[in-house]
């Protein structure tokens, strides 16, 4: 659209030139895509063009009233003089600026790296604004910066004004609005058309009707890892879907996963401290790991509003995937320089092509409205935006490809809103996002409803009042206790009046600030806490720069404070100011999307006609009063804040049920809890607890014994004061108390006089317990038996001495039975004794005879034994007398018959054979007579 411009013109930053800008229609559909863009380019435009009217408008009246002092603006800022030369690499429409020919700016030490950023807005006049040049920083290298110098480029070509650039010195505006943003979302306003534009039906016709993303049909099956597997379903038929238990998330989350995957316009809000960054990871790690199950062909492009939010965004889709890539060089984190496009090898054309081999392309707004060509080019499918409802819609717009089918915003149009320079474009809802658009027209919008970050306490602030359903996950219900503080949440109330700045009307108010620096030193007293604890939050950028310069200022104060009343102490006052220098300060408007353990709110406000300014939206108190976790303590003038507000008039009423409304901070001593105190201004904190505790006696143990004395003062280590309370300590021998006093080192002799065992454990000796008796002989008679006795000889020699072996004859009864008389320190001697025993395994009383101390031998007399057959039997006596069964000698038994058995003893009595020879015959005789 020709009729489009991007710069500055003369005739509206010094002549005052207006065009009638059209609203932002929120409500209802857009005539025409023409329209559409007309109306955002102008607002759009008009938020950076307006301040620096204003700015020139400004100075032009300063130098008119001939006022003296030097000027000051927030919206510009004014070089009185600097000079051009022609640029030595002869590019079109540059030069080289020299802002400092004076060598004035020299002198201040200027942080060369924060000034000049690349393609800023500067403008140049030679004849007090009869004609203005613009121009652009193109080239800010430290061989230019080094020595004051720029390389700019020209907006425009001047043809005469440029003949005489070298010639004059010229006044430089240089606009405080970053200039590079506009420019390169309005560039991608200016050349998109009707055949380009995305997502017609939403954006411009407001259509309410959902529909599937394009690349899904309906026979696309995903995989979704749950907790204990994965499962595989028709993403299109929701009573296939895993349960949200067996997913991992919530009910609200499901519903939330159901819509990102399943609508090509999904708008999903999150309230504070629901998981909007882990349902986005989530989505993301599914769309990912199913692109060719969904047949996509091209990378995910995730953008982002600020650089911290992206950096955050991406680091967590390292877990899932290796193929993505950064764009833009202002990432903070060390785990993306591997993923950096600016750091890939070959040429920009080659990484180019490279991007659409990649899952996950990541850039902020701005850099994709600046690469507009190249990623319509890529064509990604799917868009996902993070902190949606903070982005100007303009931005939005400026991302998308004619080849989009998939977008996905997550954010919350109940938190901040986009950033607006110009008031008065509110008016023409400029600050209301794509997001918020949707929400109103299409009221589609899915809600995640559990919040994992606040304490109970805390989130009571916003729910009901901001958020009906909120609701507080298990989690939040088991905080740990704070250090010092004894509520979760405090107001502070005050009636200081506030300031304002002298650049601009920001506001400020020093007893906030100084209240709550004192606070942070308090706090980094406790145990345990470190700076990246708590962070110091307020309202106004007026008194983010306050705190900052009061901070170093109190954290002097405060060391001295405390070296005065600790003047042994070691105290390393450098780190207490680089500590209290780390602790993190920041305006409510960068903080979206972050949180703390615990909050320190400065709200500025106090004045007597309950003017609050923009304290009275529901989205910057939103976002204040959601970004603690543990704790959250507020310092403000409650009166001035609640008596217009209906807002903080119901955060009042709040605040009162938790007993959380005082006039005064009320704080407990970590080492004394039963301590407790209340603090109304900063130097109560001094007075009451110098050094993080209170006022009473410190009461620690110290090493000598006695209990410290000083001032309690919690972490740091008890001052080496001289103590002169009597010695605690005790002699070597553990016995007997130092006399001296304790500061008095004490002397290693003990003189008293004590009743010491000698080496002899037996007796004793009167000496001074600092004697060492273990070298004293023992001169007493010994009472020990000479060595090796058996009986009651005494040992007759003194003590010490060794005894003798005992060399006395005594009669003793051996153990066999005999007497003899032995010495009393050897061994008994062997008996010599005739044995009056039997011998071994003698059945008669055949003795040994042998000496006593040998062996018995075994009986081998001669014995004659009758057997139980009555015949004799001769043996050796020990041996045993065998059975009658195997008597050898010949039976003397008669028979029946009358006849001696002839058989040997052992053997059966039977007739005899010419007996039975007898009978035999008579049988033969009878048988034949009978037959014959």
């Amino acid at each position: 659209m020709d009729d489009l411009y991007i710069y500055p013109t003369y005739e509206e930053v010094v002549l005052g030139e207006r065009l009638t800008l059209s609203p932002n229609i929120i409500k209802g559909s857009y005539p025409s895509v023409d329209k559409y863009l007309k109306t955002h380019f102008w607002l759009l435009r008009e938020d950076f063009v307006s301040p620096l009217r204003k700015g020139i408008d400004d100075y032009r009246d300063h130098l008119e009233r001939r006022d003296t002092t030097e000027f000051e603006s927030y919206d510009v800022k004014i070089h009185k003089r600097v000079t051009f030369r022609k640029n030595p690499k002869n590019e079109p429409l540059t030069a080289v600026l020299c802002f400092d020919p004076d060598k004035r700016l020299r002198r201040k030490k200027l942080d060369l790296n924060n000034i000049f950023m690349f393609e800023s807005l500067l403008c140049f006049t030679s004849d007090s604004f009869n004609t203005l040049l613009f121009a652009t920083v193109s080239c800010r290298d430290k061989e230019f910066l080094n020595k004051y110098e720029i390389v700019v480029k020209f907006c425009e070509d001047y043809d005469e004004e440029l003949d005489d650039l070298y010639c004059e010195n010229f006044l430089m505006v240089e606009s405080e609005a970053f200039f590079a943003p506009y420019k390169h979302v309005l560039t991608a306003l200016k050349y998109m058309t009707n055949n380009d534009f995305p997502f017609k039906k939403y954006f411009i016709q407001a259509s309410q009707e959902d529909y599937y993303p394009g690349y899904i049909n309906q026979f696309t099956s995903i995989e979704v890892q749950g907790v204990h597997q994965k499962y595989r379903f028709d993403v299109k038929n929701f009573k296939y879907w895993p349960s949200a238990s067996e997913l991992g998330v919530n009910a609200s989350q499901l519903v939330a996963l159901k819509t990102a995957l399943t609508r090509e316009l999904a708008v999903i809000q999150g309230p504070p401290g629901t998981g909007k960054t882990f349902m986005a990871l989530k989505i993301t790690e599914i769309l990912v790991k199913n692109k060719f199950a969904m047949r996509r062909k091209t990378p995910i492009l995730v953008v982002c509003m600020t650089n911290h939010a992206l950096d955050q965004f991406l680091v967590g889709m390292l877990k899932f995937t290796k193929k993505l890539v950064r764009i833009g060089g202002q990432s903070k984190r060390d785990e993306l320089d591997d993923f950096n496009f600016n750091k890939m090898r070959g040429s920009r054309y080659q990484r180019l092509q490279r991007l659409a081999q990649q899952d996950v392309i990541g850039l902020t707004t701005t850099g994709a409205a600046k690469m507009r060509s190249d990623l319509d080019n890529l064509g990604c499918q799917v868009v996902i935006i993070e902190e949606a409802a903070e982005v100007l819609e303009a931005h939005v717009v400026a991302c998308l490809s004619s080849k989009l089918e998939h977008l996905i915003l997550i954010g919350d149009h109940k938190q901040l809103r986009p950033k607006v320079s110009v008031y008065e474009l509110e008016k023409l809802n400029l600050h209301v996002s794509l997001f918020e658009r949707m929400v109103i027209n299409r009221d589609k919008c899915c809600t995640l409803q559990v919040q994992h970050r606040m304490a109970p306490e805390i989130s009571q602030l916003i729910v009901p009042l901001i958020y009906r359903n909120l609701q507080n996950h298990q989690s939040v219900y088991n905080k740990p206790l704070l250090q010092s503080l004894i509520k979760r949440v405090s107001f502070v109330s005050h009636n200081s009046m506030e300031g304002e700045m002298k650049k601009n009307p920001s506001k400020r108010n020093k007893c906030e600030a100084k209240f709550l620096i004192a606070l942070s030193k308090h706090l980094l007293s406790q145990r345990g806490y470190t700076p990246d604890e708590f962070t110091i939050l307020t309202t106004y950028k007026g008194q983010l720069a306050l705190i900052k310069e009061v901070s170093y200022q109190l954290a002097f104060t405060f060391s001295w404070f405390f070296h005065f009343f600790f003047q042994l102490i070691k105290n390393d006052t450098s780190e207490f100011a680089e500590n209290l220098a780390n602790v993190r300060v920041a305006v409510v408007d960068d903080f979206q999307g972050e949180e703390s353990n615990i909050i320190l709110l400065s709200l500025v406000r106090s004045n007597a006609n309950g003017n609050i300014g923009f304290l009275k939206t529901e989205n910057r108190v939103c976002v204040a009063l959601s970004r603690a976790k543990n704790g959250l303590v507020m310092v403000g003038n409650m009166d001035c804040l609640s008596s217009k507000s209906p807002l903080w008039h119901s955060i009042k009423r709040t605040l009162q049920s938790q007993d959380a409304l005082s006039n005064s901070l009320t704080l407990r001593c970590e080492a004394h809890p039963h301590q407790t105190f209340h603090v109304e201004t900063p130097e109560d904190f001094g007075r009451l607890a110098p050094n993080g505790g209170c006022n009473q006696p410190c009461g620690k143990v110290l090493d000598c014994g006695h209990r410290c004395k000083a001032m309690c003062h919690l972490d740091t280590a008890c001052p080496k004061i001289v103590c002169h309370q009597p010695c605690l300590r005790l002699c070597n021998a553990r016995l007997h108390r130092c006399p001296l006093k304790c500061y008095v080192k004490c002397g290693s002799s003990c003189m008293v006089k004590v009743s010491k065992y000698l080496k002899c454990r037996v007796h004793t000796i009167e000496v001074e317990c600092k004697t060492d008796v273990r070298t004293v002989k023992c001169t007493n008679p010994c009472i020990k038996l000479n060595k090796g006795c058996r009986f009651d000889h005494k040992c007759p020699k003194l003590c010490h001495e060794e005894c003798n072996f005992c060399l006395e004859r005594s009669t003793v009864k051996l153990a066999c039975g005999h007497l003899a008389t032995i010495i009393c320190g050897k061994p008994n001697p062997l008996c010599q004794e005739t044995c009056t025993k039997k011998k071994l395994g003698c059945q008669s009383n055949h003795l040994c005879m042998k000496a006593c101390y040998e062996i018995c031998a075994m009986c081998e007399e001669q014995v004659i034994v009758a057997r139980t057959c009555g015949h004799n039997l001769v043996k050796k006596c020990y041996e045993r007398v065998p059975d009658g069964s195997y008597c050898n000698e010949m039976c003397s038994k008669k028979l029946d018959c009358g006849h001696v058995c002839q058989k040997y003893c052992y053997r059966s009595c039977r007739p005899c054979r010419p007996c039975m020879l007898s009978s035999i015959v008579t049988v033969f005789a009878f048988w034949r007579w009978r037959y014959y």
